[in-house]
């Protein structure tokens, strides 16, 4: 067995047992790094509305001095090899050499926060589950260190789902844990003994959510769920998902995934998620905060992920001059008059005091109620 091979089955292997997001990363590096070794990492948790950062782990990252220049140039400048111009990248994941193509130096981020840490190369994955960036890994080297190899950067991006699974699935854990409202979402661990498939513990949403679908039951279990549970075992262990209409018209995401391995003829255990059915936009608070309407809302949702006007305009079957129109609307709102500053604006007002204020990070990557910064961040 390869050492390539022995880490992708350890990574895969915590993936599946973490119950924590910033655990898992402090997990899974350190094993990533016997076969993609790195002298410092951080991970990031994101909004897959706006591919912002809404917290992580950065104790094993660039030193705190660089940090205030490296957020500036995250939220407010166009720089190399950022995360929302990964989001739209095939694999995911590039190193800044490859990305400058041997020439790091025309990089702000290089320049100005790496170079002065001591660091060199550079390698960024975005971790994307069902189309959706959850997370960020950012791997460093030391100045005068080879550049991460292609062997390496195609490791990251193989296992780059598995760890954004985990991500989302301990980003719902959270959620029950602070806030266990019947809507959703629900989490359940399935125990599959042979052909028996039983529920072995849930929390109350999963159970209102279970008995609400309008479906056949086997040991008490609808028959749905029974027929995913099938459709995993026969795909060896890749997770399988459905949608489902509840008695009350609503449409509920369910997916299973392998929590625990079944070990010789004993049972394993799977988890199973329940959650609603919706777009991911920016979190009603920050259109309260800055009153903006709901198409401003959208066209300043996409525009802080990365979205040109153009595909903008493509993305809400809009005139590029009505995208244009709402843009200049939400700048005056805010204050702002360009596309950075609008970013770092929403960021810094909105995201870093929901972090430094320890806000836990709820199941659909917006933080969950209760705190925040001041009501008129203004």
């Amino acid at each position: 067995m390869t050492r390539t091979t022995t880490v992708r089955e350890r990574v895969e292997g915590l993936c599946r047992s973490a119950v924590d997001p910033l655990a898992l990363y402090r997990d899974v590096v350190p094993v990533l790094a016997r076969a993609v070794p790195a002298d410092l990492w951080c991970g990031l948790l994101l909004d897959p509305a706006t591919v912002m950062n809404t917290g992580g782990y950065h104790d094993e990252g660039l030193p705190l001095e660089v940090l205030p220049r490296l957020l500036e140039l995250e939220v407010g400048a166009d720089d190399v090899n950022q995360f929302p111009a990964l989001i739209r990248d095939r694999a995911g994941v590039d190193t800044i050499h490859r990305r400058t193509r041997g020439r790091p130096e025309v990089s702000a981020r290089y320049r100005d926060v790496m170079v002065p840490a001591g660091m060199g190369p550079e390698l960024r994955a975005v971790l994307r589950d069902r189309g959706r960036p959850w997370g960020a890994l950012a791997f460093f080297r030391a100045a005068g260190a080879p550049d991460f190899s292609e062997a390496e950067i195609e490791l990251v991006a193989a296992l780059a789902p598995d760890i954004a699974a985990a991500v989302r699935r301990t980003l719902l854990v959270s959620e029950i844990a602070h806030r266990d409202a019947e809507e959703g979402p629900g989490m359940a661990v399935l125990r599959v003994d042979g052909l028996k498939v039983e529920c072995e513990m849930a929390s109350r949403a999963a159970r209102v959510l279970l008995d609400e679908m309008p479906d056949t039951r086997i040991d008490g279990l609808p028959v749905g769920v029974i027929m995913l549970v099938s459709r995993l075992i026969a795909a060896d262990g890749r997770r399988q998902s459905a949608r489902v209409r509840l008695r009350t018209g609503r449409w509920m995401s369910v997916q299973v995934d392998v929590l625990e391995p079944a070990e010789g003829d004993g049972p394993e255990r799977l988890s199973l998620v329940i959650e609603p059915v919706a777009p991911y936009e920016l979190a009603e608070v920050i259109a309260d905060a800055y009153g903006l309407t709901a198409r401003e809302r959208e066209v300043a949702r996409l525009v802080v992920a990365g979205h040109s006007n153009p595909e903008v305009a493509a993305a809400l079957s809009i005139a590029l001059s009505t995208v244009q129109d709402h843009l200049k609307k939400v700048f005056a709102k805010l204050g702002v008059s360009s596309r950075h500053e609008l970013t770092a604006r929403m960021f810094f007002d909105q995201y870093l005091p929901r972090q430094l204020s320890r806000v836990p990070v709820g199941g659909d990557g917006w933080y969950l109620p209760g705190a925040g910064p001041p009501a008129d961040p203004r």
